[in-house]
């Protein structure tokens, strides 16, 4: 079984073809408990009340500090958000709605975190959802 200190080693190591993985936190877990990160964290809830452009400023504001980004996923995606996670998934970088492209940093990881109800009706959404991730833990 793998531990919740070993899953953060991996996120923080694991890099495919050039790419830092993201990682997914599948379960009733508390954001408040992943305080075993050893590094500056930004978190961003995603729910009714986030836009796509305070989705962008705090993705900013985390590339800026070098911050790990922590997305607790309370609600399924709207398709401007998924389409984010996709490229930074894919390409380490987000697409700024001025056409400008910002790569994600080396020091900065990516860790979502969402219940099991909501990554199914995610998934309904987008299958492929589930393989924007490298470490996946299951609490």
């Amino acid at each position: 079984m793998i531990t919740q200190e070993k899953f953060f080693n991996a996120v923080e190591k694991i890099k495919v073809d050039g790419l830092w993985s993201l990682g997914l936190i599948i379960g009733q877990t508390k954001v408040t408990e992943l305080d075993l990160i050893d590094h500056k964290k930004e978190k961003i809830i995603i729910d009714d009340s986030l836009t796509v452009q305070a989705f962008l400023d705090l993705f900013m504001k985390a590339f800026v500090n070098g911050a790990w980004v922590i997305l607790e996923i309370k609600k399924n995606l709207s398709a401007e958000i998924y389409n984010q996670l996709k490229l930074l998934s894919t390409q380490n970088r987000l697409q700024l709605p001025t056409g400008e492209v910002v790569h994600q940093p080396g020091s900065v990881r990516i860790v979502a975190v969402v219940e099991t109800k909501t990554l199914k009706l995610i998934e309904v959404f987008y299958p492929d959802f589930r393989y924007l991730f490298g470490p996946v833990i299951n609490l």
